[in-house]
């Protein structure tokens, strides 16, 4: 089973996230890039390309995270505020999009995508490139599932 990969948004030194333990808003980044290096996390940066203002894209952030708690099975997955966030912020109907690497091909078409980099990848990547995996809504329920039961355990 592939386990698909959480996204979350990051902005002027901010994360966003949506998860099973709830909603993080407005995180110090800091505090996640020494984690993701602590744990080796593999991770991947993309950034966005976008002319609006600081004040409306926090605005935005702000009022896409607010609409969630937390992921449901079957329903809400991370990918569901930064739907809503690009759909505000880029004026594009992402309606049909249901996976992170859907949304990422229709950004790159839109060419609202600058630059990607990454953190310890350097072992998945084949001719300097990162092919992202294709997952089913089955896989993610199952992914959102036992990482609920892992805080449980906790």
């Amino acid at each position: 089973t592939k386990i698909p990969p959480h996204i979350l948004l990051a902005h002027n030194r901010f994360y966003y996230s949506l998860s099973v333990k709830g909603v993080d808003k407005h995180q110090d980044l800091k505090i996640l890039l020494a984690h993701i290096n602590k744990k080796k996390s593999k991770t991947i940066f993309i950034q966005l390309n976008t002319s609006a203002s600081n004040t409306f894209i926090e605005a935005e952030l702000e009022k896409s995270f607010s609409s969630y708690k937390s992921l449901k099975l079957g329903n809400s997955t991370c990918l569901a505020p930064i739907k809503d966030f690009c759909a505000a912020v880029f004026a594009l109907n992402i309606s049909g999009v249901d996976f992170v690497f859907q949304l990422i091909a229709e950004l790159k078409h839109q060419k609202k995508i600058g630059f990607i980099t990454h953190f310890h990848l350097e072992n998945e990547l084949v001719n300097s490139t990162f092919a992202l995996p294709v997952y089913s809504f089955k896989e993610i329920n199952e992914e959102i599932e036992r990482a609920g039961n892992s805080m449980i355990d906790k």
